[in-house]
């Protein structure tokens, strides 16, 4: 057990990423058919912007912070990014499960596919999958504890699991909490159950959502049978590769599975989260405060049996497929949990957290708030809210202006479209120093630094239009980068 003081200082180190999966739609709702946007890069090595299964399928991918508002601001300037990066006529679906798709759209997604490095996966995918399964989105919540905790390798990897197993007993608390994908598209029921014939809290959690029979197996009962489990499922072919473990918690690290029971654990990757279409995000900050502070608090919870997982597992099959509008069948233990954490937040001193806490107990008592009957009480007809959802997002997006974006961050004018331009171009960006006025990039290995003090070298107020000169500085910069109006090599993805 860990004192107060060093609860509180693993709650404030510890580094939170984001990777929000999305469709690229048309402003009536049918998947995008356009290509992925060429002028992005390569999505092989892009640290931002990548894509899935489907062509219209983009991920956005965060880096890691410590600061929750440092996080949300960074994905904000992504979103932002890529909504006005879009053809015009082109929004983002706000929703986790796809739009409805006819036979000829299906057959377009089957046979367009601009990443040949991925081919081989993807058509293994689309023989043991239904299409509409692919192409369900959602939110990955990353969490790597302090870089400063400095722990032997076993004990760093027994605290990465004890943290994982914990997440994974309350994933039901969180598919009522979060659950956003009360309905889905004609074409996606087809190959469901007649249990769906209502609203629910979030097929994407239940057993009719992103899973598979050999993921249901893999358990989380210790690390040495997490590992050993799934390292046979792959070695026997059950599982084509890692990736097809669709399990609510993926560990990450070493290449080799069986390695990680003996090198260290990088971070967790939490799959659950339905998007939220209320969000322009995907997400918000509320969200990730709750995460944040109930991934902490598992550090503290005591290991769980083969038994009690079961139970959690039912428990949360149950909860996915309760009516939105209806108080949960697990309303008391809900009420519990949450009730426990109020009390983790004030022993840590995080009030964002407490605060969040109190929010969501607001949702366990009014199933109402809860986004799932959120969405069914707003509009008859879900894919409609779709659109009009998604049409307001994207009007938002191109009103939008770096200094809105950024000005919390003490970035100024002379910086944004700089910073901007490179986030698209895929450099990474490695810190912005408001102290010193210091914007350091980072391409392939080799780092740069801009000045915000060059007089005249940053005009701008808005990322509409690249300005030429800010191109010429990242190409004298990083001389390997590829001219911007250069294609991409289809190969290279």
């Amino acid at each position: 057990m860990k004192t107060n003081s060093e609860l509180k200082a693993l709650y404030q180190n510890c580094r939170l990423g984001l990777e929000i999966e999305e469709h690229r739609v048309t402003a009536t709702g049918h998947l995008s058919q356009t290509p992925y946007p060429g002028h992005f890069g390569s999505r092989q090595s892009h640290p931002y912007f990548q894509s899935d299964f489907g062509e219209s399928q983009s991920e956005l991918v965060t880096g890691v912070f410590t600061s929750t508002q440092a996080l949300m601001q960074q994905l904000t300037a992504l979103q932002t990014i890529w909504r006005q990066a879009l053809p015009a006529g082109e929004q983002i679906w706000p929703f986790s499960m796809p739009p409805n798709l006819t036979e000829n759209e299906q057959h377009h997604i089957r046979e367009h596919f601009g990443r040949p490095a991925y081919q081989a996966y993807r058509d293994y995918l689309k023989t043991h999958y239904a299409l509409s399964q692919s192409l369900t989105t959602g939110v990955h919540v990353n969490f790597s504890l302090p870089a400063t905790l400095d722990l032997p390798v076993a004990a760093h990897n027994a605290l990465y699991f004890k943290i994982a197993q914990s997440f994974v007993s309350y994933r039901w608390l969180l598919t009522y909490l979060f659950g956003a994908s009360p309905n889905a598209a004609p074409s996606h029921l087809s190959a469901l159950s007649s249990a769906l014939k209502a609203p629910v809290r979030s097929i994407r959690n239940s057993q009719f959502g992103f899973t598979n029979a050999v993921t249901e197996t893999i358990p989380y009962t210790s690390l040495a049978a997490h590992v050993q489990a799934l390292d046979h499922a792959v070695t026997q072919g059950d599982l084509y590769s890692p990736h097809e473990f669709y399990g609510p918690v993926r560990l990450k690290g070493p290449a080799a599975i069986s390695d990680l029971l003996t090198q260290p654990i990088d971070h967790l990757e939490c799959r659950v989260l339905d998007l939220d279409p209320f969000s322009a995000n995907g997400i918000d900050q509320t969200t990730v405060e709750f995460l944040r502070l109930l991934l902490v608090f598992g550090s503290q919870q005591p290991a769980k049996t083969a038994a009690e997982l079961a139970q959690m597992q039912q428990w949360n099959r149950d909860v996915a497929l309760e009516h939105p509008l209806s108080s949960s069948q697990f309303a008391a233990p809900a009420e519990q949990v949450l009730a426990q954490l109020a009390t983790f937040a004030q022993q840590i001193d995080a009030p964002a957290a407490a605060q969040a806490v109190a929010n969501m107990q607001q949702r366990a008592r009014h199933p109402a708030l809860t986004p799932s009957a959120r969405i069914i009480t707003t509009a008859a007809n879900w894919q409609a809210l779709g659109c009009q959802l998604g049409q307001q997002h994207q009007h938002t997006a191109l009103q939008q202006t770096w200094l809105e974006v950024w000005q919390a961050q003490q970035i100024p004018p002379a910086v944004q479209q700089l910073l901007a331009l490179a986030y698209r171009r895929g450099i990474t960006v490695v810190a912005w120093q408001a102290t010193t006025g210091t914007l350091t990039l980072a391409y392939q290995g080799q780092q740069a630094h801009f000045s915000a003090t060059t007089q005249g070298l940053y005009p701008l107020t808005s990322v509409q239009g690249d300005q030429p000169e800010l191109e010429q500085q990242l190409q004298a910069a990083f001389q390997t980068l590829p001219p911007l109006d250069c294609t991409t090599n289809p190969a290279a993805d």
